[in-house]
């Protein structure tokens, strides 16, 4: 399987100060997010899946670090990412969605945030459509709406399950 990794996610498991969205359902702060990123890294690279790190998105994470460079060496040596770039494909795929939406009468579906982020939402769901990604793990809403539209799953940190490894690792910390 093919998965796609948005910022939020990725920022939670690499910028020590990342604090996921809130659980929109009980408005509770979403627990144990590091480890419960982790435990879905485990999930797909035990089971041989591909994690897709569109490089729009991956710009955003380089950002939030003091130091880039060591970044894009630490997610190298992970086997189960692969940066995904925006190529003819996702060309074509942000193009089609983007026609309809201007065709339908709205450029921009709907989203009331600034059209350049929408733009920039569109390309990092384009880019996970083109490399065949079926889920896409982000907390952001725009992007959220835009995967549904293309036919992507899409699951957010307050979803993610904590796995016994990281549960069990948890509760030894805290004794």
């Amino acid at each position: 399987m093919i998965v796609a990794f948005d910022n939020t996610i990725l920022t939670l498991l690499f910028y020590p100060d990342a604090m996921p969205s809130k659980d929109p359902v009980t408005g509770k702060d979403v627990t144990h997010f590091k480890q419960k990123v982790n435990s879905l890294i485990d999930l797909h690279s035990s089971a041989g899946d591909t994690i897709l790190l569109p490089t729009p998105a991956l710009s955003e994470t380089y950002t939030c670090v003091d130091e880039p460079a060591k970044l894009a060496q630490k997610i190298s040596e992970y086997h189960c990412f692969r940066p995904a770039s925006f190529n003819n494909m996702a060309a074509l795929e942000l193009a089609e969605v983007t026609r309809s939406a201007i065709l339908a009468g709205d450029k921009r579906s709907g989203m009331e945030e600034p059209y350049q982020k929408i733009k920039f939402d569109r390309q990092i769901v384009a880019i996970a459509k083109a490399h065949n990604a079926e889920i896409l793990y982000t907390d952001d809403k725009t992007q959220t709406s835009f995967a549904k539209e293309v036919g992507i799953t899409v699951k957010h940190s307050w979803e993610l399950e904590l796995s016994d490894k990281y549960a069990q690792g948890d509760m030894l910390e805290n004794d």
